[in-house]
């Protein structure tokens, strides 16, 4: 079983341990004092609770929660953290004051920030005021006394700030998966499901190498114009950099600008998200991946970005279909009956993962099994369950 832990503040740690407790794939929780100031020449060190409640020490109160992320996904797990504090506060929750009742995030590998951002920048969007929770490697953390291990548990009308309404939400959190019936195949779409992608910048380097009209012809799931025609393989790359030099009348524009900019488009591949369709296709799934692509950007992809844990593009599907080779775009009805002529595959036993309403409407109408996944959605423990569900 693969374990993972991170570290939440959520000011007394009393209730906030309960609270993770009742979390579907929470494996085990534990109280502590986390990222304070250590004393110098003294490797025995662990601070006690006095030290800490002075506010002179820099812990806070944390509670280490391990998990399964094949059960439960690092980005639940943030959510229900959010739904627990008042992020907005700084050193307070609810009647608890003071710098060890912050709030805070901690984690020891950089993924994990990733996933925790993702849902940082959700929660920021909601509020009028600034949040103030800390994300933060974590720098020390110490076990607290036995008597604050499990203390709802051992005290059941003791003191905690968060309503026992909440405690019932948590039990329910994480026991919605979606479920799929006979899935014998799975296909995913690149863009916005497994590459994160960044409109904006894309943008921004068109207009710096001085051609603004790219804002109106890229879009985010399906380009038009020439930028089509590119993507659809009627027109090939150099056409595309000639049609861009006389649309701008500078013929200056070289190829590789127009590539570069192309390439701002991606922001990278969570190396998480491979090692599951990996992991299906060696539990005995076919999985196929598809885009809406061209082929400025098809060599970084295939060379760099599913090149994890030394693989390649090919040890992760049975087939890649690519619009520029396929001759037709998501959401055209073309795209998807030519996938199925060539794979063999029977649409009622196919899972289509797309972050397009579009491309998930038009696959459901030919029968596909679907999920319109978010942005930087970490939906792998929905693939690991079909994966147990299958054996």
């Amino acid at each position: 079983m693969s374990i993972h832990t991170i570290y939440f503040a959520g000011g007394c740690f009393w209730g906030t341990q309960h609270y993770f407790k009742q979390i579907q794939g929470v494996l085990h929780t534990e109280t502590g004092y986390a990222n304070g100031q250590l004393p110098r020449n003294d490797p025995n060190y662990h601070p006690t609770y006095e030290e800490v409640y002075s506010d002179t020490t820099g812990f806070v109160e944390t509670v280490r929660v391990d998990y399964d992320p094949k059960r439960v996904s690092l980005q639940t797990l943030t959510a229900c953290y959010f739904q627990s504090i008042d992020p907005t506060l700084l050193n307070q929750q609810g009647n608890d004051v003071g710098t060890r009742y912050r709030t805070g995030i901690y984690y020891t590998c950089a993924e994990d920030h990733y996933l925790i951002d993702s849902v940082y920048q959700q929660v920021a969007a909601q509020y009028a005021d600034p949040i103030v929770v800390e994300v933060l490697p974590l720098q020390n953390y110490f076990t607290a006394e036995a008597y604050h291990q499990d203390y709802l548990d051992k005290n059941p009308m003791g003191y905690c700030h968060l309503p026992q309404t909440l405690f019932a939400q948590a039990r329910q959190a994480n026991q919605s998966l979606p479920h799929f019936e006979h899935v014998e195949n799975v296909v995913f779409d690149f863009g916005g499901v497994l590459i994160d992608l960044n409109r904006t910048p894309c943008i921004e380097a068109f207009h710096r190498i001085g051609y603004p009209k790219a804002e109106e012809m890229i879009g985010i799931y399906c380009p038009s114009d020439e930028f089509m025609a590119l993507e659809e393989g009627r027109i090939t790359c150099d056409e595309l950099v000639q049609f861009i030099q006389q649309d701008a009348n500078n013929p200056a524009i070289t190829f590789e600008q127009v590539q570069a900019s192309y390439m701002a488009f991606l922001e990278g591949l969570p190396v998480f998200k491979l090692r599951a369709i990996k992991a299906l296709r060696d539990a005995g799934f076919r999985t196929y991946g598809l885009s809406n692509i061209n082929e400025f950007v098809m060599p970084y992809v295939r060379e760099t970005l599913f090149a994890a844990d030394g693989l390649r593009m090919e040890d992760y599907f049975e087939h890649a279909y690519l619009s520029f080779e396929v001759k037709a775009l998501k959401p055209n009805p073309v795209f998807f009956q030519r996938m199925i002529e060539h794979s063999g595959m029977v649409p009622a036993r196919t899972l289509f993962i797309d972050d397009s309403p579009k491309n998930i409407e038009a696959a459901r109408s030919l029968g596909f099994q679907v999920y319109l996944a978010q942005p930087k959605e970490d939906f792998t423990p929905m693939l690991y369950q079909l994966i147990t569900s299958n054996v």
